[in-house]
């Protein structure tokens, strides 16, 4: 009898060792799903905890779950360090923003050029703007691990939350993408059972973004192909972006947009 409870004492602390806690308030994670084989730091996470590097968080069609890459361990005790004094100011549109606050991390993936720095929260106010459905979006982009290659990036966990009528809707999934050593960013979310890519329509000299987030493209699913382009020369899908300021608060939300210089569409 004294065997047979020590091992199902064995089997009970087994099973409880798949689940995790994380300080600051956020959802627990069972990390229990398969590495996808991309970087070695792969396990199971929630949707709205996790983001990729390369923005694979294509939903699973009969799941409508999300894989995904999860930060390493040391990233988001860092983070959740700081969850207790990241509180803004209750902003319009229903939103509450928060303080913007850096980060120190040790690069999953070092390079020459480094092995880690600190990162800053990059978070997002945008319009919205799709057929008859206007709104404004909230992004709030969390950094959690950096790859190394001419410089050290930032990759995220992302959260955000789009605001229609007054109404306050939670995104899921939702990346926000630094956009590699030029920092041409960009946010994909699904919405209204469609998904969106809030892109740049105009480049400068070496493909380089010259102003925030402008246009909206239209994708079959995210990270896919895009089945309507409002990102062209033609910006038929226009939006206006500014970031959110270290006190929690942003500029004016006005469509600001100009051709960047050297862009070969604006000669």
């Amino acid at each position: 009898m004294r065997i047979l409870s020590l091992f199902l004492a064995a089997l009970s602390v087994a099973a409880c060792s798949n689940t995790t806690t994380s300080g600051g308030g956020e959802t627990d994670v069972t990390a229990d799903v398969q590495p996808d084989g991309s970087d070695g730091a792969d396990a199971g996470c929630t949707e709205d905890l996790c983001d990729t590097f390369a923005l694979d968080v294509a939903p699973d069609a009969a799941t409508d779950t999300t894989a995904v890459d999860i930060p390493p361990t040391d990233a988001v005790d860092a983070v959740d360090a700081i969850d207790a004094s990241d509180v803004g100011p209750v902003g319009e549109y229903g939103f509450n923003y928060r303080k913007q606050q850096n980060v120190d991390l040790t690069c999953s993936k070092g390079g020459p050029m480094g092995t880690g720095g600190t990162f800053a929260y990059t978070d997002w106010l945008c319009t919205f703007a799709h057929g008859a459905t206007q709104g404004y979006l909230y992004v709030q982009g969390t950094p959690v691990d950096c790859a190394c290659t001419m410089a050290c990036t930032p990759v995220f966990t992302t959260q955000g939350w789009l605001s229609v009528d007054g109404k306050v809707t939670p995104l899921s999934p939702i990346s926000y993408d630094w956009g590699g050593n030029h920092n041409n960013d960009s946010v994909e979310f699904a919405f209204g059972g469609a998904t969106y890519k809030a892109y740049h329509s105009s480049f400068g000299f070496g493909w380089r973004k010259c102003q925030p987030m402008d246009c909206l493209q239209v994708e079959d699913k995210i990270a896919g192909t895009v089945s309507e382009d409002g990102c062209t020369k033609a910006r038929t899908l226009p939006i206006a972006c500014v970031p959110m300021l270290p006190d929690g608060t942003h500029a004016a939300l006005t469509d600001a947009f100009k051709p960047c210089l050297g862009d070969p569409n604006y000669p």
